[in-house]
């Protein structure tokens, strides 16, 4: 069943954000690996590579700098530490969780006359559990 994106709920580490307006995931990808070698001569043949890339979470917000409960703590994205973070889905209850560490942080944008937001991406640092 379809759902829409109201209260959700996260959690990374000992943080929980406030004025989240949009969660973005990436897919896992696996890379393909070329096994042609100087014989080949009508096409380029792959094989799967074993390792999965889980890819990564990007949070964008509503910047509120007076709100020290923002998911854009500077020591956990200055030092790259890992951080389980928690996606509860309500109606559920259902959960997705996953060790992370920050990748890109646009600590604000301010365009003329709309909210001032800001975006923190992490990237999935292992397999992602649903419960």
């Amino acid at each position: 069943m379809s759902r829409i994106g109201t209260g959700i709920t996260f959690s990374r580490g000992s943080l929980s954000g406030q004025n989240v307006t949009n969660i973005s995931v990436t897919g896992a990808s696996r890379p393909s690996l070329s096994t042609a070698n100087l014989a080949s001569t009508v096409t380029n043949p792959f094989i799967g590579g074993a390792l999965m890339d889980w890819g990564s979470v990007t949070f964008d917000f509503n910047l509120d700098p007076a709100d020290g409960d923002n998911l854009h703590d500077d020591t956990l994205v200055i030092s790259g530490t890992n951080a389980a973070l928690v996606i509860t889905f309500p109606a559920e209850t259902v959960t997705f969780t996953v060790q992370t560490f920050a990748t890109d942080y646009d600590p604000f944008t301010v365009p003329l006359e709309d909210i001032v937001t800001s975006s923190i991406t992490y990237k999935l640092a292992g397999l992602p559990a649903w419960g």
